[in-house]
């Protein structure tokens, strides 16, 4: 049945005239290197070329592959840099698979399932060009099963109760320089009733509302109570646009024909009956109700969930303790920068990720080791065959 499905599969691959890889005369480019005696599938590789494209993009500022390839990465063709990566991620993918074997570690079936349902989605979204690249599902499955295990194999070394942990020192050193915390409030610069951007002097009162905020805070009053009473303020400001904009239809309804004009302001009085119950029901709802509009926010300074410029407020001029005001053409921020370490029970589910930077560098020569050790041999007819610059960019 194997060997039904690999010639199937070259079949399949020599009709697709675009395709990169296949059966190819004059050697065999299934395969791309061999280590420790297994052969390394060529998809694989393929993978990590077309991960290191998209890498390549990034340092080299462009959006276009016919614009990559004038230019250098870390003072090398683009091409070759893709190559020189991908080359050692596969070498990566090789010493991983040793070390765990030897050192008995195996992913649970429970974090495999999960792993796997997230790739069938990605699989359904890319699998053109998957494999118009030459990669196939079953490769990708290979892949995601070696992540994990690299995940075991560091925590193997230098995790929490590996070999070597990383010292809580060492880790608190780096989430002070590159994490932070923070309680904040959002106003929008635009309209609750038109959605669209405010006045010169609706922009006037809502300057004034978030500096007053600021100077409260400052003068020691709860942040805490502020953020809610912002939230509460917008939600009566969102009731009313709401209000308003029945009442105007109502009116319009009415001044077509009287029976119109008693229906819709039935329907209007109901409405705005609603719509006051509802506004007396969200005063009177307590506090605690909007707990989560005043907890703490960790934040990386590497995030991209936020404008460049406030982390640059945040990281590098807020004051521990103080509120801060941001500003952009959207919307107001008011916020307050907390001490990184205050809770470390916060900080649990960072914890990997710091320890990951921290040693990333020391784990990939532990791994360029062990993938020395087992004679990692290159398959130069497909080293040769797979060029970056035919890669197929994944389908947006």
């Amino acid at each position: 049945m194997k060997v039904t499905k690999r010639l199937l599969a070259c079949l399949i691959m020599s009709a697709m005239v675009f395709s990169l890889t296949g059966c190819a005369f004059g050697g065999n480019t299934t395969y791309a290197a061999t280590a420790g005696g297994e052969k390394i599938p060529a998809g694989i590789y393929i993978y990590n070329q077309l991960v290191n494209y998209y890498s390549a993009l990034n340092k080299a500022g462009v959006s276009k592959a016919t614009e990559l390839w004038k230019k250098k990465v870390e003072e090398k063709d683009a091409s070759d840099w893709i190559n020189q990566e991908a080359l050692r991620m596969t070498k990566e993918y090789a010493a991983v698979e040793a070390l765990a074997k030897e050192l008995k570690l195996e992913v649970s079936s429970e974090t495999l399932t999960s792993a796997l349902t997230q790739l069938a989605s990605q699989w359904d979204k890319y699998s053109a060009s998957y494999l118009k690249n030459g990669i196939s599902q079953e490769t990708l499955k290979k892949l995601v099963e070696n992540e994990l295990k690299n995940d075991l194999l560091f925590d193997y070394y230098y995790g929490a109760e590996g070999k070597t942990p990383v010292p809580q020192a060492e880790m608190d050193t780096l989430f002070k320089k590159d994490y932070a915390r923070m309680k904040y409030l959002v106003v929008s610069k635009l309209d609750s009733a038109t959605n669209e951007e405010m006045t010169s002097d609706q922009l006037a009162v809502e300057k004034t509302r978030v500096n007053n905020y600021v100077k409260r805070a400052n003068a020691g009053e709860s942040f805490s109570k502020i953020i809610i009473e912002s939230v509460k303020l917008d939600e009566d400001m969102k009731i009313a646009a709401t209000e308003k904009a029945l009442q105007g239809s109502s009116e319009a309804a009415a001044s077509s024909s009287s029976a119109a004009s008693s229906s819709s302001a039935a329907s209007s009085s109901s409405a705005a009956s609603s719509s006051t119950a509802s506004s007396s029901q969200a005063s009177a709802i307590d506090d605690m109700n909007y707990y989560g509009y005043t907890q703490d926010v960790i934040v990386e300074r590497s995030s991209t969930s936020y404008p460049a410029d406030l982390l640059t407020s945040l990281f590098d001029k807020a004051v521990i303790g103080q509120a801060t005001l941001y500003e952009n053409d959207s919307y107001y921020i008011v916020y307050v920068k907390g001490e990184i370490l205050s809770s470390k029970e916060d900080l649990a589910g960072y914890e990997d990720s710091v320890r990951k930077t921290l040693r990333k560098d020391a784990f990939q020569t532990l791994l360029a080791d062990e993938a020395q050790k087992l004679s990692f041999t290159q398959n130069a007819a497909a080293i040769n065959r797979y060029k970056p610059k035919n890669l197929t960019p994944l389908a947006a």
